[in-house]
């Protein structure tokens, strides 16, 4: 499994580092929970269920986030379109909700037992989320790259005046990284829960049911 072998490959590079895998999906309780304490959260999952949750607790609990995403979007056999993001997630900076690069029809399918959202998806009342993203080493190396500059400059300041970045752009079709800016939606979710911290239950879940054969959450079975 990918959390065990990057635990591994950690251990491997720094014998002495305090590492700790937890192989499990952020949308559940224990889970987000282990997230609660943490300085600084990268973001890197392709779900929107498990995104939205980690974007609530940039804003609830007042802890950075740095959140990575790409699509590649193709076309008889050729890419039309590659680009990916970099954004920084904390208090008085618009979350993702806001950026409108979360979507809630996307969220609830991700939720849904299995069968009913296959039966959904047949009628057409929800996209099909089954189908895998794909990925580029070079893209994503080049967006961990910069992700880990905006830590860097979380931890240092190195960037001056000029470190309050938003969101990078990084368009692959011409090579350019530029930064991105939006506002920050009245009534939003980042506004409504930002500092309250427990006051606020996470929108997360108690258990999931087995795994189907794709690897996806069955159902969800309760709610917290």
């Amino acid at each position: 499994m990918k959390v065990e072998l990057m635990a591994e490959h950690l251990r491997h590079i720094n014998p002495a580092a305090s590492v700790r895998s937890l192989p499990s999906s952020v949308v559940l309780d224990d889970a987000a929970a282990a997230l609660l304490d943490r300085d600084v959260i990268f973001l890197c999952t392709d779900e929107h269920w498990g995104r939205s949750i980690v974007n609530q607790i940039a804003y609830q609990y007042l802890i950075p986030v740095i959140n990575l995403g790409m699509r590649i979007a193709a076309e008889g056999g050729s890419i039309t379109a590659a680009a990916g993001v970099v954004d920084m997630l904390r208090p008085d900076v618009p979350c993702l909700w806001c950026k409108q690069a979360l979507q809630a029809e996307r969220s609830a399918a991700e939720s849904m037992p299995v069968g009913d959202r296959e039966a959904l998806t047949g009628e057409g009342y929800v996209d099909d989320i089954d189908t895998p993203a794909p990925s580029v080493v070079s893209i994503t190396t080049t967006l961990s790259g910069a992700a880990v500059s905006l830590f860097l400059q979380l931890l240092t300041d190195f960037m001056g005046p000029s470190g309050h970045v938003q969101r990078l752009n990084y368009n692959v079709i011409d090579g350019t990284i530029r930064r991105g800016r939006s506002t920050i939606l009245t009534g939003c979710v980042c506004q409504n829960v930002k500092g309250r911290g427990d006051l606020v239950t996470l929108p997360t879940v108690s258990r999931l049911d087995p795994l189907a054969d794709d690897g996806r959450p069955r159902e969800r079975e309760s709610t917290s």
